[in-house]
């Protein structure tokens, strides 16, 4: 619910990291790593309270870079998508409700859930000296699945780069649709530019 998410994973984190700061003033390589989720990047009905708070730590994350940056220590984030482990959601989900695990396995470029060893090795890199420039930002971690970009059907039908459909009357797009043809942009409302000095403007489509 609300209450325990603000508490457990809003606040939990901001305690741990006001925790720490004097022990993280005197090290040599200081870092936060909070973990958020790909939740954060989209709505979704089915986890409100869950997406929200997970969008309040990525940033938090990157306001607390800016406030301790000038004692340089770097503070980062961790976008997990869809990961499962024995005895995980995931995992629960492939068992008990298959229907939602398929469903989100599809959603993922990938074709796979990812793995716990992957977030880990991605917290390794951000604690290391080879991320000593990065603070600030959060990872995500998610076999590219926030990267489907979710449109409505409403597309011109010119726009052929529309990869299947999902419940509720909308496609995914896995890219940027290229410009239009010519022959579709002629159809365009028009609009006139009108220079400054009162002289005939010129019509031009945008």
């Amino acid at each position: 619910g609300w209450a325990v998410s603000l508490d457990v994973d809003l606040m939990g984190t901001v305690r741990a990291s006001h925790a720490c700061l004097a022990a993280l003033r005197q090290s040599e390589h200081p870092s936060i790593i909070n973990l958020a989720s790909i939740s954060a990047l989209r709505a979704s009905p089915r986890t409100p309270p869950y997406g929200a708070i997970k969008a309040a730590v990525a940033h938090y994350t990157g306001t607390l870079a800016l406030e301790l940056a000038p004692h340089k220590v770097r503070v980062n984030g961790i976008a997990p998508g869809s990961i499962e482990f024995p005895g995980g959601v995931w995992d629960n989900a492939r068992q008990h409700n298959p229907e939602l695990y398929q469903r989100t396995l599809s959603s993922i470029p990938f074709g796979r859930m990812g793995s716990d060893q992957e977030v880990a090795n991605v917290a390794l890199f951000l604690a290391s000296d080879y991320a000593s420039w990065i603070t600030g930002q959060t990872l995500v971690v998610d076999g590219g699945r926030a990267r489907r970009a979710c449109i409505g059907t409403g597309m011109p039908p010119h726009w052929p780069h529309l990869k299947g459909s999902i419940p509720g009357g909308a496609a995914c797009i896995m890219r940027r649709p290229a410009i239009p043809p010519s022959s579709a942009r002629a159809q365009w409302p028009r609009r006139r530019n009108r220079p400054a000095h009162g002289g005939r403007g010129r019509d031009f489509r945008g």
